[in-house]
């Protein structure tokens, strides 16, 4: 009985000396805030209180070092409006101590509204935190800018771009609201989309793309990164191929209700798509209906000739293709296709020729004037118009064909 009281006595004293132990770390650390020189110390201070279970799961704590942080971030910000050139503060070093700092505040906030033993909840800095929080809305915002110059992409500047739209689209925020108006807040998204899209962190991009477009983002680019960061995913994962399908069918149909075939890239995603889910119906009435809006442009007769030839239309396909290579705007990558397609139609008619000498002469001729010299012509086309070397490997290896098919012809 008497070891057993002196354990608890002792095991009472050892919590009777840590507990308070922590806590006048906190104390501790409140009086360094606003000292410059003692930063450090006082974040020292303050991790041995977050690392314990009682002083860890308090408000006053992550208060507290959210206020050592900003306020030697307000430090470095007056040395800054004396001295531009101060050496001893750096946009990185500022940034950290802002965003830290607001990550505190986040973590304080709800725990200032646990309820007490007795279930009552006494909060006692949300106000003032509230308050912080809404004077530093464009300081956020700013170090976003700030890092996304420098290349600092994730998490600083997609960190201080997602705070600051947080905080203005909060009505409470009536500061935040006035500095960073409902007109700003898409374009916070779409720069925190681009920063972590920089930060290869795919789904935090798409994510913040997602919320520029639902506040009226509409650019083109926007549709693009979104797309291209699906079409990586899909490379870079099987299991998320018919996820990234389902995702791209649905961007590629805003982006061309919105843009049209200003970017080849939305109308072609989608008759991709379609062709591929053997969803020909649906696209070639989308594609019908673009080529009688627009019947000079090439992109939606091409893409009609692409379809066509994946139904096995061979004849509707050599027409859409030439004439879409009538324009002079038409993409390398559209000529390789339509030659391509061209090529193969006149090498596997070549060997059905039947008939007298006359009619086999007349129907080779046929195939070198309908399919071969288009094709040779449309490749050399897309050969002037492309770098890419192996482009320009295809290109080659499709006018060979056509020389060796047509000699064979003749």
């Amino acid at each position: 009985m008497y070891r057993l009281r002196l354990t608890l006595i002792l095991l009472a004293s050892f919590f009777a000396l840590t507990l308070p132990a922590q806590k006048k770390n906190v104390d501790a650390a409140w009086r360094l805030v606003g000292k410059t020189e003692s930063v450090d110390e006082a974040r020292k201070l303050l991790k041995e209180a977050m690392e314990d279970e009682k002083t860890g799961s308090q408000a006053r704590t992550y208060y507290v070092a959210a206020m050592v942080e900003w306020r030697s971030f307000e430090a470095d910000q007056r040395k800054r409006e004396i001295n531009p050139k101060d050496a001893s503060v750096t946009d990185d070093a500022m940034t950290s101590k802002l965003l830290q700092g607001y990550r505190y505040m986040l973590k304080a906030l709800p725990l200032d509204s646990m309820p007490d033993k007795k279930g009552r909840i006494k909060p006692r800095y949300s106000n003032d935190i509230l308050s912080q929080l809404d004077a530093k809305a464009y300081d956020l915002y700013r170090a976003g800018a700030i890092s996304y110059a420098a290349k600092k992409y994730y998490p600083q500047a997609y960190d201080g771009f997602v705070a600051a739209a947080a905080l203005a689209s909060n009505p409470a925020m009536i500061r935040s609201r006035k500095l960073l108006p409902d007109t700003l807040l898409p374009n916070l998204y779409y720069y925190a989309g681009l920063s972590a899209f920089g930060g290869k962190e795919s789904r935090r991009a798409l994510r913040a793309f997602g919320k520029a477009e639902a506040l009226g983002k509409h650019s083109e680019n926007l549709y693009l990164y979104s797309m291209a960061i699906w079409e990586q995913m899909a490379r870079d994962s099987v299991n998320l191929q018919q996820e990234a399908q389902d995702s791209l069918l649905r961007i590629a149909t805003r982006a061309y209700k919105h843009h049209g075939t200003t970017q080849p890239d939305f109308l072609s995603r989608l008759t991709q798509i379609y062709i591929a889910t053997g969803q020909t119906d649906s696209i070639m009435s989308i594609l019908n209906r673009q080529i009688a809006l627009t019947p000079d442009e090439w992109l939606p007769r091409a893409l009609r000739g692409w379809v066509n030839e994946s139904i096995g239309r061979t004849d509707a396909a050599a027409i859409d293709y030439k004439l879409a290579a009538e324009n002079p705007d038409i993409s390398s990558k559209m000529l390789m296709r339509g030659a391509h397609m061209l090529y193969r139609t006149a090498h596997a008619r070549k060997d059905k020729i039947t008939g007298n000498v006359r009619q086999r002469r007349k129907a080779g001729q046929d195939l070198i004037d309908i399919y071969l010299i288009p094709a040779a012509n449309m490749a050399k086309r897309a050969q002037e118009k492309t770098t890419d070397p192996k482009d320009l490997q295809l290109i080659r290896n499709i006018l060979d064909a056509v020389d060796y098919d047509t000699s064979l012809l003749k």
